[in-house]
């Protein structure tokens, strides 16, 4: 492992796989290194919840950011199981857990988060997802179990529920608000996620905090209902990582670490980018955080190529996707920062789109759930340009209030 790079990705995740990629594409003599703590080269995190625990013939490696070839083919040091404990801006180092040190030009600083954790309420952890060894205990949970219970009804608990449903485990999903996916911004695609689960089998529970998991196995509620599995897996959201950005004196967002409109930190020799990457987004127009796979992988591009020489901010509409079972759920833009939403379509399908527009009228973002994912496509991409083109819907709100109104039809206000 040489002792300085040009590009040093900290981290290891997705967001560094797609940097490296960006960067060799502008520069292709500047050394670069990816180190990080897994064990496992950057993988692409969704299929975790989903696909690797529906097909058991699945490996690890057939979700890897990157092939195996890529990273001597261009030339890229991959370390693992290397954990950074402090970052020397001074001396534009960053030194790990084993003492050893690693100098760099310029460095970009991709963490992410790690699960929050349930410490105050168990005499026995329960277990957690968010990475692909996660994945694999519960994975191998499943070979021996016939239950399960999930504390959390966020998009990782729903997803988890559908897939370990669909291989055959009785399901208990437990969630403290009076609805799922409570930080989503769409009721009705709550809605029709839970009802899709309840017709798969799981037993749904809302409006009911947890106070304590007894051996990994029972969950007793605030109420004093008792649930009980042969393991217990708790998503009780997330906690970014930005200790070390924050004692070697970056500036501080409100949740994540604070960068500018082309992801650059108050220091010019390092960037941001993923899950704890706070910025200046050009098309909001305002400060924005986002923790899911696609933001992880645009904004690592981006970041790569500003590192490598482009002098441009980063342009992007959020898409955010999640699976449940057989649904296919898209989020365009920022529909959580809308004062007025339009719904259409068919509910029970489900097939239905919920569109946000802010007090003023503008559009915001769009939240969609159907079975026919292919159907999606279109809608996402007239979505991603009305947003882009800070479409105002002021004069079309009656419009909007008739059911029967074809939302393809705003195409043509696309060029305006």
């Amino acid at each position: 492992m040489p002792a300085m790079y040009d590009y040093l990705l900290l981290g290891g995740g997705t967001s560094c796989a797609y940097a490296a990629a960006a960067i060799r594409e502008t520069d292709q003599n500047g050394s670069i290194g990816i180190v990080g703590a897994s064990s496992e080269p950057p993988y692409d995190r969704p299929p975790f919840s989903k696909y690797y625990l529906t097909d058991a013939s699945k490996q690890i490696s057939d979700f890897h950011s990157k092939d195996e070839s890529f990273y001597p083919d261009n030339r890229i040091d991959l370390v693992l199981n290397h954990r950074a404990v402090n970052i020397d801006r001074t001396a534009k180092q960053v030194e790990f857990e084993d003492g050893s040190k690693i100098a760099y030009g310029k460095l970009l600083y991709a963490l992410g988060c790690t699960p929050r954790e349930f410490h105050d309420h168990t005499d026995q952890e329960p277990m957690y997802l968010r990475t692909a060894e996660d994945s694999k205990a519960i994975r191998d949970r499943i070979a021996s179990s016939k239950s399960c219970v999930i504390i959390g009804g966020g998009y990782i608990g729903t997803e988890l529920a559908a897939s370990l449903t669909a291989r055959g485990l009785k399901v208990a999903l437990i969630e403290q608000a009076d609805r799922l996916q409570p930080g989503f911004p769409s009721r009705p695609v709550a809605d029709a996620v839970r009802r899709e689960l309840e017709n798969m089998g799981v037993t749904v529970v809302t409006g009911e905090p947890v106070s304590h998991v007894y051996a990994g196995r029972r969950v007793i509620t605030a109420s004093d209902h008792e649930y009980s599995g042969d393991f217990v897996v708790a998503g009780l959201g997330h906690v970014h990582q930005r200790d070390l950005a924050k004692h070697c004196g970056l500036e501080m967002g409100m949740r994540g670490v604070r960068a500018n409109m082309k992801l650059r930190t108050s220091d010019p020799n390092i960037w941001v980018s993923g899950d704890v990457a706070e910025f200046d987004d050009t098309v909001l127009g305002d400060v924005y955080i986002a923790e899911h796979h696609l933001h992880a992988k645009a904004s690592a591009e981006h970041a790569g190529r500003v590192m490598a020489g482009l002098d441009e901010p980063f342009k992007n509409v959020p898409y955010f996707f999640s699976d449940v079972g057989p649904l296919s759920i898209i989020l365009r833009g920022y529909p959580e920062r809308g004062a007025q939403s339009f719904v259409f379509g068919n509910p029970t399908s489900p097939a239905l789109t919920e569109i946000f527009l802010s007090s003023t009228g503008r559009l915001m973002g769009m939240v969609d759930v159907r079975k026919d994912y292919k159907q999606q496509d279109p809608i996402s991409e007239l979505f991603e340009n009305l947003i882009k083109n800070r479409v105002n819907l002021s004069s079309h709100v009656e419009r909007l209030n008739n059911p029967n109104f074809n939302l393809m039809s705003l195409n043509e206000l696309v060029s305006v």
